[in-house]
C-alpha cells in the first residue's frame, strides 16, 4: 500500500538485508530484486529471521510483518543453527 515500508533481506550462509532501513520506494526495491544473483549455495532462514527483526525494530507503523519466500527445501532450518 502507498506508504508502507519495506525491506529484503537476502538469506543465504549469511543472512543481510539489500539495503540498511527500510523504504518507502516499493520501486527500488523491486529494482533490488530484479537484480539480484542466481541463488546458490547454503542459506541462514533463522539468521535472516533476526535480521528482519533487526529492521523492523525501526519502523513507527503499527502493522509489521515478515513475509518468507523460499523454495520449500529442508535445509536452512535444521536444529543445529
Amino acid at each position: 500500500q502507498p506508504g508502507d515500508h519495506v525491506g529484503v533481506v537476502l538469506a543465504r550462509d549469511v543472512a543481510k538485508p539489500l539495503q540498511p532501513n527500510l523504504s518507502v520506494d516499493s520501486s527500488a526495491v523491486g529494482s533490488l530484486l530484479e537484480n539480484l544473483p542466481e541463488p546458490r549455495g547454503g542459506v541462514d532462514w533463522p539468521g535472516a529471521i533476526q535480521e528482519s527483526l533487526q529492521l523492523l525494530k525501526t519502523s513507527k507503523q503499527s502493522r509489521r510483518e515478515i513475509i518468507i519466500l523460499t523454495d520449500t527445501q529442508r535445509s536452512g532450518w535444521s536444529e543445529d543453527r
